[in-house]
């Protein structure tokens, strides 16, 4: 669970004239609880993108649900995400998890020198009756479901 009234924003800048931007919120769960199951969580991702990336074409946005995580990707072009980007994003953050972080979060990517924008968000699913092994993902690129 988090809450809106601690919060707060880090940016960082990234390979190839990418920065991410997060806004991310106090757990009201302590880490030693969280980081286990956001580590399981993003190494679980990787698997499944691994698992789908030969055979599923880049989506413009999906969400990938496990237990009461969801994380959601949203690309406003509609060009669609390759899946290196979700598998280096997904890795990225298991280090961080790792860490210590272990925050829900909205992340925006953004390049610096083309007109490129990639949303991310990592938040609690509000259907508890989601069920909690493997990864289920949905998928979406300009309207088709894939």
């Amino acid at each position: 669970m988090t809450t809106l009234i601690n919060r707060d924003f880090a940016s960082e800048l990234l390979e190839g004239g990418w920065k991410v931007i997060y806004e991310y919120f106090d757990s009201l769960l302590p880490s030693s609880v969280t980081a286990p199951l956001f580590a399981k969580f993003y190494g679980d991702v990787m698997l499944h993108v691994l698992s789908v990336a030969s055979d599923t074409q880049p989506c413009s946005s999906f969400s990938l649900t496990q237990g009461l995580l969801m994380l959601q990707f949203y690309d406003p072009s509609g060009e669609g995400i390759p899946w290196h980007i979700v598998y280096s994003f997904a890795s990225n953050l298991l280090t961080m998890t790792n860490m210590g972080f272990a925050s829900m979060y909205h992340a925006v990517y953004l390049h610096d020198t083309m007109d490129a924008k990639l949303v991310v968000r990592l938040s609690f699913v509000t259907d508890l009756a989601k069920g909690v092994s493997g990864i289920t993902s949905s998928l979406s690129s300009s309207g088709s479901n894939n």
